[in-house]
């Protein structure tokens, strides 16, 4: 899968960067005599911006030759579900779609199942919608999605339990099944990351996620422990930013 991006302020600029680009792949495709799907489930466009600022943007106009590429207010890019906004919401979403579903296929299993058995498949089949990028889509859903988001978790620790829909689930139940609200998950994940950064045991790619915090360009044993946060221009996500 190909991604094509540019940043801009003007969107006759980004027009510009996409179509030129886009119009070489298309043109390197054509030339090795590869196969290039235009169909709007294979190739789409799609602009980022605030919610502010979205509304007024006008419509993308990329094209390759006479084909039009049509504009899309959220798109999948490898299993992750991208919204115009970058708020998360379209991935919160699903996620909870996705859980409450294969919740419901274990429970019709229910009779066949004990504690233990139960935990297991729902840490390979449900925890991982939890887990995947999840640092990347939670951290700007807004305070009715969290929420949301807590109530399948609990329907998957009372089905572990052999708990009643009315029980209340408190840190002794999450300790129970050794998990962790979903907000603490993803801190947990973020972290594991910095670990692995720290200790050089992380794929190549992640040093130019993590950079380590340095006092007038000179390395110090206290910049060694601490992250350099990425520039931004607005406080989106922030609170929740670990490093």
């Amino acid at each position: 899968m190909l991604m094509i991006l540019a940043l801009s302020f003007n969107i006759k600029e980004i027009e510009i960067q996409i179509t030129k680009n886009f119009s070489s792949v298309c043109d390197l495709f054509v030339d090795n005599k590869l196969c290039i799907h235009f169909r709007d489930d294979k190739t789409k466009s799609i602009l980022f911006s605030s919610k502010h600022k979205i509304k007024k943007a006008s419509p993308l106009n990329i094209q390759y030759k006479d084909i039009k590429i049509k504009q899309y207010s959220k798109v999948t890019y490898l299993g992750c579900i991208l919204d115009k906004t970058r708020s998360g919401e379209s991935v919160a979403t699903h996620v909870i779609n996705k859980v409450n579903c294969r919740l419901k296929f274990l429970y019709r299993q229910n009779r066949f199942l004990d504690t233990s058995l139960r935990t297991l498949l729902c840490n390979a089949m449900i925890q991982l919608f939890f887990d995947y990028a999840g640092n990347a889509w939670y951290p700007n859903l807004n305070k009715k999605l969290k929420t949301c988001l807590y109530t399948p978790q609990n329907k998957c620790i009372r089905f572990c339990l052999k708990q009643s829909d009315r029980t209340s689930i408190r840190n002794e139940e999450f300790k129970k099944i050794n998990w962790l609200p979903i907000q603490d998950r993803v801190e947990q994940c973020i972290l594991s990351s910095v670990y692995k950064f720290h200790n050089k045991s992380a794929p190549d790619y992640m040093n130019e996620i993590f950079f380590n915090a340095e006092c007038h360009g000179i390395p110090t044993r206290g910049s060694f422990q601490k992250l350099k946060l990425p520039r931004r221009r607005t406080n989106q996500g922030l609170k929740h930013l670990l490093l």
